[in-house]
């Protein structure tokens, strides 16, 4: 005999102590657990695909690099970013510089539909960005100081 009684949620069988297992009992219990969790990791709704989960894991670059003191400098990602975010590393995003007598602008939002080459731009899998060697306007850009640590965060 095989079992008397059945799981509430998949109807495996639930032997009870005088029941006899069969080998068949253990074959349809195979097939319901395939069938169901098949289904319900092909589900994806709930679960996502391989080249679902490469998209998200790819939709953010995060690069670090050490200014050169050059007027301009082009920091490249592998893939063509809509909005870059780049900052100094330990240093206000922007400041009041007393001994220039202008806002030193030490991070900015890069988008490709930004129209201004001010500070810089993206260009194609790169982004450009500018240093200024004086103010310019009350205004100093300093995305490439020499030796300054910076961190660019770009978003496809």
């Amino acid at each position: 005999m095989s079992s008397s009684s059945k799981t509430p949620n998949l109807g495996l069988n639930s032997w009870s102590e005088t029941d006899k297992p069969k080998r068949v009992d253990f074959v349809e219990d195979n097939t319901i657990l395939d069938s169901k969790l098949g289904a319900h990791l092909a589900d994806t709704n709930l679960h996502l695909s391989t080249s679902d989960r490469e998209k998200i894991n790819s939709l953010i670059s995060a690069v670090s690099y050490s200014g050169t003191g050059a007027s301009s400098r082009s920091i490249s990602f592998g893939f063509s970013p809509t909005f870059v975010v780049v900052f100094k590393r330990f240093d206000s995003f922007c400041s009041y510089d007393s001994s220039l007598s202008c806002t030193k602008i030490n991070g900015a939002f890069f988008s490709v539909k930004e129209t201004t080459d001010d500070c810089g731009r993206i260009s194609g899998t790169s982004l450009v960005v500018k240093q200024s060697s004086s103010a310019e306007d009350g205004v100093f850009y300093n995305l490439n100081e020499q030796y300054g640590q910076y961190v660019a965060v770009a978003f496809r």
